[in-house]
C-alpha cells in the first residue's frame, strides 16, 4: 500500500523561490522530470508532494541540498525552527 505524502507549505515557498532563482518555470521542471506540467504545478501551489525520488532530480539538476529545499537548513547553513 502506497503511502500518501501531505505538501509542506514551506516546500513548496522554496520551491517557487528556486524557480525564479534558477529562472525556470513548471513546465520546464515537468519536462526535465518527465512528468506533467500539471503535477509540478500542483507542487508549487501545495496539493501534492514529489516523490523522493523527484525530490532528488531535483536537488541534483538545481544544484540545491534537500534540506535547502526542505526548509530544515536555510542557505546560510543554519537549522530552521520549522
Amino acid at each position: 500500500m502506497r503511502r500518501k505524502i501531505y505538501p509542506d507549505p514551506v516546500f513548496a515557498r522554496n520551491l517557487k523561490k528556486l524557480f525564479a532563482e534558477k529562472n525556470v518555470n513548471h513546465y520546464q521542471v515537468a519536462s526535465l522530470l518527465g512528468k506533467e506540467r500539471k503535477s509540478v504545478l500542483s507542487w508549487v501551489n501545495c496539493v501534492t508532494a514529489p516523490t523522493v525520488t523527484e525530490l532528488k532530480k531535483l536537488c541534483i539538476e538545481y544544484r540545491i541540498s534537500a534540506d535547502e529545499l526542505l526548509g530544515i537548513k536555510n542557505i546560510s547553513g543554519g537549522k530552521n525552527d520549522n
